[in-house]
């Protein structure tokens, strides 16, 4: 726009030298310069606009940027705000698989428990059936040895009788022995005087 405002100001100079004459030469010229002059106006008006639009269309490209920025910032604090949770769910999951693990672990504890605790009952029922049938053995033992105790005295109480009668027996034994030998010597006497007194008589 500029070289043309020149170009036309240059012929009109020349022009005015050739002839001051010609005023529809230089009316001519002065139309074209009118019209360069609101062709540079129109041009700069364009230009403005243009300007304006660019400086628009730049602010607009700047706005995308720093909303792209912001977007990546966005992301990128998204990124990690999700690395984080992720981290903190696979803890999540950690610290759940462990407690799974450490519950495994108290019912296998507990059922262990609860079968030796009934294992204790059981050898507590063992022992005390055991030990009431040792006590009722016991009592059988004393009562046993209580009839035994008593037997035994009565037979102490039967052999000093047996050995009472015995004595006795045999005391009664000897005197009938000894009767029957002074019968019999009785007799003896007897039959001799009887055998004398008959030859005595012959």
């Amino acid at each position: 726009m500029s070289s043309a405002l020149a170009a036309n100001a240059a012929q009109v100079h020349a022009a005015l030298k050739e002839s001051s004459s010609e005023e529809e030469t230089i009316k001519r010229l002065k139309r074209d310069l009118s019209a360069s002059l609101i062709e540079v106006a129109n041009g700069k008006a364009r230009e403005a606009a243009e300007t304006k639009a660019a400086n628009q269309l730049r602010a607009q490209i700047e706005e995308l940027y720093k909303r792209i920025d912001e977007e990546e910032r966005h992301s990128l604090q998204q990124n990690a705000r999700l690395n984080e949770l992720l981290q903190e769910r696979d803890k999540l999951q950690s610290s759940l698989q462990d407690l799974y693990t450490t519950q495994e672990q108290l019912q296998d504890r507990r059922a262990a428990a609860e079968e030796e605790a009934k294992k204790r009952e059981r050898l507590e029922r063992q022992l005390k059936q055991n030990k009431a049938h040792f006590e009722q053995q016991q009592q059988e033992i004393a009562k046993k040895q209580a009839e035994l105790a008593q037997s035994e005295e009565q037979i102490t109480a039967l052999q000093q009788q047996l050995s009472v009668t015995q004595q006795q027996v045999q005391q009664e034994v000897q005197e009938s022995q000894e009767i029957q030998r002074r019968i019999a010597g009785k007799r003896s006497g007897a039959e001799g005087k009887a055998g004398r007194a008959r030859a005595h008589e012959i």
